[in-house]
């Protein structure tokens, strides 16, 4: 390969056992972020992760999403225009360095926001007096497919009222899966389809659930059915996925969490997790 041209790489995956995994390719010393994908590190105070998202919609705009698993990271953002590639603690354009999830949108009017195909450039570090922090980041454009959902990992969001947020996760044919979501503040309802074709609303769904400020949660068991209608005697290679939309009936920050029995469900401090468990 030169620089002088294009040059494609090949990369082969072997399934020791069956498995969910994400691909993502580096730039330099940067992990390229796919979008809509969250992906998972660990953060230590001093040293800073470096990512790049190569954004070509300068219509819509852009979020940065950095979740806390545990500890408290930081999140400095640059650009192609502010010349920024590797952003950090006094150097940067866009920053989120509060306690807990932190976010940072940019809007095509946002100054030196990117006005044609560019990348941004975000630097990952945990808080100078703190512990390592383990995160999962996320970018996205209002444009983006669903954010899949990688069961048992959760993922902190936000939503404005009336705004709509949607999620994926795929589903195996003997596991029963609990979507629940946990608002901080405000009040959201969540829907969820197995149907493939359509896409998952308030008046499309086969799943709801619409608590007033309080969590959310649905059960999709095998034996229900509609799993038995578009997820069993599937074609070989095809997937059943549920699709699920978080609807804001406020302006809220919340965690969504897909979990499958039997499975571990990571934590995020400072966050509760419900859950239930049967007497022996």
């Amino acid at each position: 390969c030169t620089r002088s041209a294009d040059c494609p790489v090949s990369v082969g995956v072997y399934g020791v056992v069956s498995s969910m995994y994400i691909v993502s390719p580096q730039a330099g010393s940067a992990l390229v972020i796919p979008e809509g994908v969250p992906i998972r590190a660990i953060a230590t105070a001093g040293v800073y992760d470096y990512y790049v998202f190569e954004f070509t919609n300068p219509d819509s705009a852009v979020v940065f999403q950095l979740t806390p698993l545990s500890g408290d990271p930081d999140m400095y953002v640059g650009n192609d225009v502010t010349q920024q590639y590797y952003p950090k603690r006094g150097d940067a354009t866009w920053w989120s360095s509060g306690l807990g999830q932190e976010v940072v949108e940019i809007f095509p009017t946002s100054d030196h926001a990117c006005t044609s195909s560019c990348r941004y450039y975000i630097g990952v570090t945990a808080y100078e007096t703190a512990d390592n922090a383990s995160y999962t980041i996320l970018a996205r454009t209002r444009s983006s497919r669903p954010t899949p959902l990688v069961l048992g990992t959760p993922l902190m969001d936000a939503v404005a009222r009336t705004e709509r947020v949607y999620y994926s996760v795929d589903l195996t044919d003997q596991t029963d899966v609990t979507v629940l979501v946990s608002p901080t503040s405000g009040d959201v309802d969540i829907f969820g389809t197995l149907a493939q074709n359509v896409t998952v609303s308030r008046t499309n769904a086969e799943y709801s659930s619409t608590n007033q400020h309080q969590d959310d949660s649905f059960t999709v068991r095998s034996s229900d059915q509609h799993f038995q209608q578009h997820c069993t005697n599937l074609p070989a290679g095809a997937r059943c996925t549920l699709f699920i939309m978080v609807y804001g009936i406020s302006a809220t920050q919340y965690s969504i969490v897909a979990s499958a029995a039997d499975e571990e469900t990571q934590l995020i401090e400072g966050q509760s997790t419900p859950g239930t468990v049967q007497a022996l």
